[in-house]
């Protein structure tokens, strides 16, 4: 997945972004559909809270769904986490010469 920083000789795209009734004009390399589809994860956070918290801000409704996103992430690094330690385990054990089912 490309970044939304870009090197200067990059060629870049600007695409037009809605989120929580607001629109947002990005200049970057990374493919429009994947953008896209993460704009609708950010927005559907935030509908989601505001739906649940209707007295809120819109920029306090941004730092929920950042914190919740983050929350995912963390928890998504520590199962990665664990998945590259059992990787090596089974590594260890592969190179030892026993075998695994």
């Amino acid at each position: 997945m490309n970044g939304l920083i870009i090197m200067e000789n990059m060629e870049k795209q600007k695409i037009t972004l809605r989120i929580f009734n607001d629109d947002y004009q990005i200049r970057t390399e990374m493919p429009e559909p994947e953008l896209q589809e993460l704009a609708a994860v950010v927005n559907g956070k935030m509908m989601k809270i505001a739906q649940n918290q209707s007295a809120l801000t819109p920029s306090k409704v941004a730092v929920l769904a950042a914190l919740e996103l983050a929350s995912e992430l963390s928890e998504l690094r520590q199962s990665y986490g664990e998945i590259l330690r059992l990787a090596a385990d089974r590594n260890n054990i592969d190179q030892k010469g026993l075998k695994h089912d």
